[in-house]
């Protein structure tokens, strides 16, 4: 993943038209390319950004980075590269949403399965848990989105490309009903 910034981010205003463009940098700090990229800001804490995404030259993992001084340095660590991972095999089509609590919220495919996942940080995205497996017979392209103390799921299934879609109630950090 490659973003902009200048050391650090900043919310950009007409007024700062005539900034300096930001030079880009790898976020990952791997060699190589990366697919499916996600990104998120917290809500309650914008110095914190997590991004992640699909390893091109693994056959399974997610690169994770995250920031929680507003992008001067970044930890990096892949998650669900082998079957043994708490949160399964990751194949791919990650996507991120933090909700007006702060809880960091994930979904994802696995390679063993057409099942859609949701994994839950309550930590700034320093770590997750597998918070549901969604049984589909082939799940794509899931994605995930917050709303007023609710989280949202929605993903195509296969057979008959059916758009179906999922929601829980929030009512608090690490709090879903």
């Amino acid at each position: 993943i490659m973003l902009a910034c200048a050391g650090a981010l900043a919310t950009a205003t007409l007024a700062a038209a005539a900034a300096p463009i930001p030079t880009n940098f790898n976020v990952t700090a791997m060699p190589g390319n990366e697919a499916e990229d996600a990104i998120a800001v917290n809500p309650t804490n914008p110095s914190n950004v997590v991004t992640m995404a699909t390893l091109a030259s693994a056959p399974s993992g997610l690169s994770v980075n995250v920031t929680s001084n507003a992008g001067r340095t970044w930890s990096h660590r892949v998650i669900g590269g082998t079957a043994s991972d708490p949160l399964g095999p990751i194949c791919c089509d990650e996507q991120l949403s933090w909700d007006r609590f702060g809880n960091l919220w994930l979904t994802y495919l696995l390679n063993t399965n057409g099942n859609v996942l949701v994994a839950l940080s309550t930590d700034g995205g320093n770590t997750f848990r597998k918070v549901e497996e969604l049984q589909t017979k082939f799940g794509d392209q899931p994605s995930i989105a917050s709303g007023p103390n609710s989280v949202w799921v929605s993903f195509t299934a296969t057979p008959g490309k059916q758009v179906q879609a999922f929601g829980a109630s929030v009512t608090g950090a690490s709090a879903v009903e």
